[in-house]
């Protein structure tokens, strides 16, 4: 288990910092081949939205792990971090939109292996045993 800070006001861990975590972690498990997407924002008929740039489809998810040996296992994973909220005066967990929720269920549905990860994953432990199959 790593340790994280128990004070509210103390920051805690944005997105891009638990996606680096797991692309650290990834290769000890055999993940060798990687795919990880910026997303950016960009306006839409319904409002401003965070895209993939790389393909324009709201609510691809963050990255895509690949073992080239066996099990040959294929790993959709979408991120959520903590942000601080400058009108409530607190960190506050992203939330998931409906493209990125639907996404991972279809993924799910085709059989694929599709995981959402918060920084508390990291601390149980949780991302490891997915990564460790």
């Amino acid at each position: 288990m790593i340790p994280r800070f128990a004070d509210p006001g103390l920051p805690k861990m944005p997105e891009s910092a638990l996606q680096a975590a797991v692309l650290q972690l990834a290769p000890l498990y055999g993940f060798t081949l990687t795919i990880h997407f910026t997303p950016s924002m960009v306006n839409t008929p319904r409002g401003p939205r965070w895209v993939t740039a790389q393909h324009g489809v709201p609510g691809w998810p963050d990255l895509v792990l690949l073992q080239e040996e066996p099990p040959y296992r294929l790993l959709h994973i979408e991120f959520k971090g903590y942000k601080w909220n400058q009108s409530k005066g607190k960190w506050q967990l992203s939330q998931t939109s409906r493209d990125q929720k639907r996404w991972l269920a279809a993924l799910g549905q085709a059989g694929r292996e599709a995981y959402l990860f918060t920084p508390d994953d990291l601390d149980s432990g949780e991302i490891m045993r997915v990564l460790k199959g």
